[in-house]
């Protein structure tokens, strides 16, 4: 499999142009140029991407969060002494499952949720975090109905990836039809539910957990994503069956 990206000494992640484009001039579907804008394109996105210790990563929609709202972003996590990498995903393919895919997160990486934990009582990191999450889920949330033209899926989740110091990695949902006081709430929870897991064992065969907030429990639940696949895959076919059993009795 051929490598696109190195990484610099600086942990910024550079697009491998010449080797995109020799992939995609191997498929014999594109053209030399229409490679080349491709590549082109592809340099463009990832050259937002960062690593390092003290980065924290955004997937996003740039038809939803437009340039002013990722520079008000950066500047609050720039103040908490941190960085913020980006990707824009616009224009591209991403296989998923949208109920249980996050469209757009904050990556929070394994020493930033050590940093939060080891400052409980006084921790800049984590209400950066927090603000910058609530400001995400506004602004996505007044463009629910965005339409399917935009590349944008019509359902957009919004929400957090944390990694943790144990190996454990959980994607939390933060709900567009809660109110914000609610989402408020949430996060605290989802801090505390945090520390909690890192305290416990993983199996590295692990997948990353996704976890929804029940409102009349008041409680944040795993979702056991495999078993809703199971549902959805069984109510498709029984759909299925119903459409056939009702075309072959009209016939």
């Amino acid at each position: 499999m051929i490598n696109f990206f190195y990484i610099t000494s600086q942990f910024k992640i550079m697009f491998n142009k010449a080797a995109y484009i020799k992939t995609l001039q191997d498929t014999g579907i594109y053209t030399n140029a229409d490679a080349e804008k491709l590549a082109e394109k592809m340099q463009m996105k990832y050259s937002t991407i960062k690593r390092g210790p003290k980065v924290i990563h955004l997937d996003y929609y740039g038809s939803v969060l437009d340039e002013n709202d990722i520079s008000e972003i950066e500047h609050e996590v720039n103040n908490a002494g941190l960085e913020l990498s980006r990707f824009d995903k616009s224009g591209v393919a991403f296989a998923s499952v949208d109920d249980y895919t996050l469209h757009i997160a904050l990556f929070i990486s394994s020493p930033i949720s050590k940093l939060i934990f080891e400052h409980l009582g006084k921790n800049i990191a984590w209400e950066v975090v927090k603000a910058s999450a609530i400001k995400i889920w506004r602004k996505v949330k007044s463009k629910r109905d965005t339409q399917q033209s935009t590349g944008v899926p019509k359902k957009v989740n919004v929400g957090l990836r944390i990694s943790l110091d144990n190996g454990k990695i959980t994607d939390f949902h933060l709900d567009g039809e809660l109110a914000e006081e609610t989402v408020l709430i949430v996060m605290d929870k989802v801090l505390n539910y945090s520390e909690r897991q890192n305290q416990l064992p993983v199996d590295p065969g692990d997948m990353p957990g996704f976890v929804e907030y029940d409102e009349e429990l008041d409680e944040l639940k795993l979702v056991d994503v495999m078993q809703e696949f199971r549902k959805m895959a069984e109510a498709q076919a029984a759909k299925r069956k119903a459409g056939s059993a009702g075309n072959a009795s009209e016939s």
